[in-house]
């Protein structure tokens, strides 16, 4: 089992990698990419559900996030349906981050310091962030609902990481950490100033971010 996940993770390494490379110039490509990217995390969780037994709610979460990257993938390769698919794409990771949170405040025995902190965290990132998104009001609202989510899941992820003992809170608390840093830089990126940069780190925290979500269960 060591040398199966070894071997996944460092397919995903390579195909990050060569997903950073290409996505800029080869769109259509980076669609084949990413969904094999995505693969090797769903397929790190599975592994993880044979040898335990967790909920599969993180599985469902991970297999949502995968589909909904590809339509992200897809929104970038064909501008005439780019808005149509970022939406049913970020709709799927919206589910998928549901599945987190039920799974989260199931193990938590501290949900009201998350709320706590949640709260304060989420005021100023509307704060800082609502005015600067390019975009018609009602989809500024639904990327705010969006990213406020992710943030419900950090910071009860952290909350857990910090309360309960063991590696599997820990990576789970990580993972959502850098899934919340990706997600605020693919907004940034799309809707406030694009930047090669923003772009390189959003990918590697997305995928390292999801990996350590499936290594958790």
């Amino acid at each position: 089992m060591t040398l199966f996940l070894f071997s996944i993770i460092s397919l995903e390494i390579i195909l990050v990698a060569t997903l950073i490379s290409i996505q800029t110039n080869y769109p259509k490509l980076s669609i084949l990419i990413k969904a094999l990217a995505s693969m090797c995390f769903v397929l790190l969780g599975y592994s993880q559900i044979q040898s335990s037994d967790s909920s599969m709610l993180i599985m469902y979460g991970l297999l949502s996030g995968a589909m909904g990257d590809i339509l992200l993938a897809i929104s970038l390769a064909y501008n005439e349906y780019s808005k149509h698919y970022f939406i049913f794409g970020a709709f799927l990771f919206f589910i998928g981050h549901i599945f987190y949170i039920v799974e989260l405040i199931r193990l938590s025995h501290y949900v009201h310091v998350a709320f706590f902190l949640f709260f304060i965290a989420s005021f100023i990132l509307v704060f800082l962030l609502f005015n600067q998104i390019k975009l018609d009001l009602r989809y500024k609202l639904m990327g705010l609902l969006y990213i406020i989510t992710v943030l419900f899941m950090a910071t009860n992820g952290t909350i857990n990481m910090i309360t309960i003992s063991g590696f599997k809170s820990k990576s789970f608390g990580i993972g959502s950490a850098l899934f919340l840093i990706s997600d605020i830089l693919l907004i940034i990126n799309r809707f406030v100033q694009e930047n090669k940069w923003y772009q390189i780190f959003c990918l590697s925290f997305y995928y390292i971010g999801q990996s350590l979500l499936a290594m958790s269960i």
